[in-house]
């Protein structure tokens, strides 16, 4: 006759792995809603660049050379990106980039750079919350002296990028054009674009609350 001490162990261990197994697919069921969530904002946000899409041909350019003098599409392509997370942020910027080509006057070199000029805005203070290995992710951005160490070395990095990109292009399409202005220009202006792209996204973002009601890393 088996024992009932036996019997009741058993039952004890395949409870706890049923309540286990219950567990881990309502992790992935969770981690599966917060992915749809984030493709979802993606997408939302995205529609909002591509609304204003259009309104790139009333922007400042250099004569000849194409860049803007200020360019807003970037600003949401960061707000997704700071609410959402690099997956969020990268739908926008894509999708984003994308619906510009039919609007800027200097496609397909205006959306091209202006989609590789935002990426190291995104990358640098993505690979900063992640080295912090912080579980509360985009939280971490909230504070402004963490942020704005990031958005300096994002700038930088958005220099040493795009600084290059436009020798190239100058080079092949404008030989005529001053170096001296390119660099000075070049540099200035993706100075200037990239404080945009940090500042006003954070002013929206954080002290709104916009991210503690949105969150989705």
């Amino acid at each position: 006759m088996a024992d009932d001490t036996d019997q009741g162990a058993s039952s004890a261990v395949r409870d706890s792995e049923s309540e286990d197994a219950e567990n881990l697919e309502l992790a992935d069921v969770s981690r599966s809603s917060v992915r749809v969530r984030r493709i979802a904002v993606g997408a939302v946000l995205a529609a909002v660049s591509i609304a204003v899409a259009p309104s790139v041909g009333f922007i400042g350019r250099i004569a000849g050379w194409g860049i803007a003098l200020f360019d807003h599409v970037s600003i949401f392509w960061m707000v997704a990106f700071l609410i959402g997370g690099p997956l969020v942020g990268s739908i926008s910027l894509v999708a984003g980039g994308i619906a510009l080509f039919p609007f800027d006057p200097y496609a397909p070199f205006g959306p091209i750079f202006k989609m590789l000029a935002t990426m190291p805005m995104m990358l640098v203070p993505w690979y900063g919350v992640r080295r912090l290995k912080n579980p509360v992710g985009g939280e971490a951005l909230s504070k402004p002296r963490f942020y704005a160490t990031l958005m300096v070395m994002a700038v930088l990095l958005r220099l040493a990028i795009m600084v290059p990109v436009n020798i190239v292009y100058i080079a092949l399409f404008l030989p005529s054009f001053s170096f001296e202005m390119l660099i000075t220009f070049g540099v200035l202006l993706n100075v200037l674009q990239g404080t945009w792209d940090a500042l006003i996204p954070f002013v929206l973002v954080y002290p709104t609350r916009l991210f503690e009601n949105f969150k989705l890393w």
